[in-house]
């Protein structure tokens, strides 16, 4: 198995807004509440696909 095969695609705080039409804050508050996994790379916030 490639290490590529293992790469999904993760979402930004913004795709997520529009694309569940929600608030940011909605989107942290899932986040914090570990309703919605999430990973921080730096001061980005990415959320994975699956």
């Amino acid at each position: 198995m490639l290490l590529q095969d293992n790469i999904g695609y993760y979402f930004t705080i913004k795709e997520l807004q529009d694309r569940f039409r929600v608030s940011r804050s909605t989107i942290l508050r899932l986040i914090e509440s570990k309703k919605l996994l999430s990973i921080k790379l730096g001061r980005q916030v990415r959320i994975p696909e699956t």
